[in-house]
């Protein structure tokens, strides 16, 4: 997270992972499930997002 914060959290969790400025996630889709990212629209977010593609790097 370069910028602002953020609320990471796994579809079908009620329990959100807070990730503030300047710290690092590594998160992974477990079963077919994606993330919910939740944030406030007055906060400025810059963040850097990369995906790899598994059936790549096996």
């Amino acid at each position: 997270m370069l910028n602002g914060n953020m609320v990471n959290r796994f579809e079908g969790e009620e329990e959100g992972h807070s990730i503030e400025q300047y710290q690092h996630a590594i998160v992974t889709n477990v079963q077919n499930k994606g993330h919910i990212l939740q944030f406030s629209e007055a906060e400025q977010l810059s963040l850097i997002s990369i995906e790899i593609d598994r059936k790549n790097f096996r």
